[in-house]
């Protein structure tokens, strides 16, 4: 980590940090929901402009999630080169070896990257909470709550599916979220 942190972060650079949940926090019951990744998307661009950011760390366990931001932020965007998966479930397979041991490593290394970063945006979780700990300065916060999923694990299992298929006026997230509407610690 610490090698990493002397490349890639910094410290004359604005750095947001991005925990991005998907996989297993899409359907599991009674868990806040993850951010959908347009919705992120125009949450960062925001936070760029008003930030005046140079960098941006991406912390996130979704192949999918990680290829959509390179796409669309290129050279600005930073992430350390951990497992990410197309699966659900990363621990329900073994694509290497000691991979669960791995994957709470680099979800370590990860955490502490994302404490040197000026701002993070994320859903509460674990991860962040550990970046605050590790943390030795003070880091603006932008904490993201869309709700939490289904009690019921059946309807779970696909109720963030559907709330990002829909338009925000049939019961769907909203992508068009405005800065003011998060909340700011």
């Amino acid at each position: 980590a610490k090698s990493f942190i002397k490349k890639r972060i910094k410290k004359d650079k604005k750095i947001i940090g991005v925990h991005l949940r998907g996989t297993t926090y899409k359907i599991a019951k009674n868990h806040p929901y993850p951010i959908p990744k347009k919705m992120m998307l125009n949450i960062l661009n925001q936070v760029v402009k008003k930030e005046k950011v140079d960098k941006i760390f991406l912390c996130t366990e979704e192949k999918e999630y990680q290829s959509y931001f390179k796409k669309k932020l290129g050279n600005k965007l930073i992430t350390f080169n951990s497992f990410r998966t197309e699966k659900v479930d990363a621990f329900n397979f073994y694509p290497r070896r000691k991979h669960r041991f791995n994957l709470g490593k680099e979800i370590l290394i990860e955490s502490i990257i994302l404490s040197n970063c000026d701002i993070l945006i994320y859903v509460n979780s674990n991860v962040i909470e550990g970046s605050l700990f590790f943390s030795k300065k003070k880091i603006k916060k932008y904490e993201i709550f869309l709700g939490n999923n289904s009690n019921n694990k059946f309807i779970a299992k696909r109720l963030w599916y559907i709330k990002n298929l829909f338009p925000s006026f049939l019961g769907g997230f909203n992508n068009k979220i405005r800065l003011e509407e998060l909340n700011f610690k």
